[in-house]
C-alpha cells in the first residue's frame, strides 16, 4: 500500500494527501524533540504530503509546535489545541504565518472544520483533540449518534483506529507519535508503539497507519462514498501476531479515556 500511496496517479484529478500526527508531547523530558521533528518532516516529504494535520497535545511551548511548520514540506496546516497545549490559538497562528508565510491553508483552533474532495465531491471534515467532542467516550466504542460531518479526526486516545459510525461518517483516531497505549486488543486490531498516518482523499479514501520508529506499514484501509455515506471496502493489518502476548493480558473490554 505504501507504493500505492506514492503512485503518481494520486497526484492527478485533485486528490490530496494529509499527514496525520497527534500527541507528540514534546514538553516531556523523555522526548527527543529534534529527532522526532526530523523524522516527521522526512516522512512528510517522502510521502509527498500536501498538508499536516496535528491532533493536539503537541507541546506546551508554541515555538516547539512550530518546529513542524515547514513550508518546503507542507502546503498547509490544520492544528487542534489539546488539553496539554498551553498556547493561545491566535498566537500559534501568528507563529505559523511567520515561519510559512506562503502556506495556502493554516488553521488553528480547539475544533475546526473544512471542506475537501475536489472533483470527487466536497467532504466536510472536522478535527478536535478529544473524541468526547464528537460524543465518543473511548477509542473503539461505537456511537449511536449521527453526524453532519463526512470525516472526523481526533487525537487524545493514543490509539490509531478508523471506522464508520452514524449515518456513514468516517472516524479516524490519529494515534500518538509519543506512545500508543490506550486500546484493548479487540477484533485483531494491531497497532505500533508509536505511529503516524497518511490519509489520501480522492475518488476513494485511503488511510495508512505506519510505525513511527521503523516506517513499517501496520494497517491499511480503503473507503468509498455512497448514498449511505462512507463504506469500508478494504482493511488489512500487516503485523499479525506481533502483540499476541500483550493481547492476552487485556480483558478485551473497552478502555475509557480521560
Amino acid at each position: 500500500m505504501k507504493e500505492l500511496l506514492k503512485d503518481e496517479d494520486f497526484d492527478d484529478f485533485g486528490s490530496k494527501r494529509y499527514m496525520l500526527v497527534s500527541d507528540t508531547h514534546f514538553s516531556r523530558p523523555d522526548v527527543d524533540v529534534p529527532k522526532t521533528v526530523g523524522k516527521l518532516l522526512q516522512y512528510g516529504e517522502d510521502y509527498e504530503c500536501d498538508e499536516l494535520v496535528l491532533g493536539g497535545d503537541i507541546s506546551k511551548d508554541p515555538k516547539e509546535v512550530t518546529y513542524l511548520i515547514n513550508g518546503n514540506v507542507f502546503d498547509g496546516f490544520k492544528i487542534a489545541k489539546g488539553n496539554h497545549d498551553h498556547w493561545d490559538p491566535t498566537d500559534l497562528y501568528k507563529e505559523i504565518r511567520s515561519r510559512a508565510p506562503e502556506a495556502r491553508n493554516a488553521f488553528v483552533a480547539e475544533k475546526l472544520e473544512w471542506e475537501d474532495g475536489g472533483i470527487f465531491g466536497e467532504y466536510l471534515l472536522s478535527l478536535a483533540h478529544k473524541p468526547q467532542e464528537f460524543k465518543i467516550r473511548s477509542s473503539t466504542t461505537e456511537s449511536k449518534f449521527d453526524y453532519h460531518e463526512d470525516i472526523i479526526l481526533y487525537g487524545h486516545s493514543h490509539a490509531p483506529h478508523d471506522r464508520v459510525m452514524g449515518k456513514g461518517t468516517l472516524f479516524v483516531g490519529i494515534g500518538s507519535a509519543f506512545s500508543n497505549y490506550n486500546t484493548p486488543f479487540k477484533n485483531n486490531h494491531i497497532m505500533a508503539d508509536r505511529s503516524f498516518q497518511i490519509m489520501n482523499i480522492g475518488e476513494k479514501i485511503y488511510i495508512e497507519h505506519y510505525d513511527f520508529d521503523t516506517e513499517e506499514l501496520v494497517e491499511s484501509s480503503e473507503y468509498i462514498f455512497t448514498n449511505e455515506g462512507f463504506q469500508n471496502t478494504f482493511k488489512e493489518g500487516y503485523l499479525e501476531g506481533l502483540y499476541e502476548e500483550e493481547a492476552e493480558a487485556y480483558n478485551y473490554n473497552t478502555v475509557a479515556i480521560t
